[in-house]
């Protein structure tokens, strides 16, 4: 596998022959079709002069994650401007310290979800926090979950 990932580099396109399709399951999936991909270990990996300039998002309504419509076995990706940003706060999971942040993201038409990033994610978002105080933060997030909490549903990553 890692020479898979090694050879499958982000924004190229790749053939790869020897993989199979296996019907796809699992608590959280990152997509509803029935099937998953799964590379064998002696895959063939080649260069491709394909080229598709698509957005390959698939963002959900802010609608149906409040409303309880979207389910929570299917990781989803949303969009927004970052609201009521809180600070970085250290809390103790499973015996370790790990970094929290919560935020409401907004979408264009003024409905709004709660959100939770944790550790990498919450370093990752920590830098434009600091020197964008004044101004508007832009958040994709990509595979996240639905989670029931306190009442209303959030976006955890």
């Amino acid at each position: 596998m890692y020479r898979a990932q090694r050879d499958l580099l982000k924004e190229e396109w790749r053939v790869i022959e020897k993989c199979h399709q296996n019907p796809a399951g699992g608590k959280y999936r990152a997509t509803n079709h029935p099937y998953k991909m799964t590379i064998a270990e002696d895959a063939f990996l080649s260069g491709s002069n394909f080229s598709d300039d698509r957005m390959f998002l698939n963002l959900a309504s802010y609608e149906e994650i409040g409303n309880g419509t979207l389910k929570a076995p299917f990781l989803i990706d949303v969009i927004g401007r970052v609201h009521e940003l809180g600070d970085v706060q250290t809390v103790q999971v499973s015996g370790e310290d790990r970094k929290r942040v919560q935020f409401f993201l907004v979408d264009t038409e003024g409905h709004n979800i709660a959100c939770c990033l944790w550790g990498t994610y919450v370093e990752q978002l920590e830098p434009f926090t600091e020197n964008t105080k004044d101004q508007t933060i832009v958040c994709l997030i990509r595979f996240a979950k639905i989670s029931f909490f306190r009442g209303m549903n959030l976006i955890i990553i």
